[in-house]
């Protein structure tokens, strides 16, 4: 029973793990950026951008 559970376990992870690429690789590929809105100024659009640091390269 317990090797029944453990393997239920990982293999729930690894589930979640997958998922979780999958719409991490699959958001970046979708072109635009998060904020753009026409009531927006650029410098706006900009500050915003800094703010949660979607100005830096996916690796930092």
């Amino acid at each position: 029973m317990g090797k029944y559970i453990a393997k239920r376990v990982a293999f729930g992870v690894l589930t979640i793990f997958v998922v979780a690429t999958l719409t991490f690789f699959l958001m970046n590929m979708v072109p635009g950026e998060p904020f753009t809105s026409d009531k927006l100024s650029a410098q706006a659009q900009q500050l915003i951008l800094e703010k949660y640091g979607l100005d830096r390269p996916v690796g930092e």
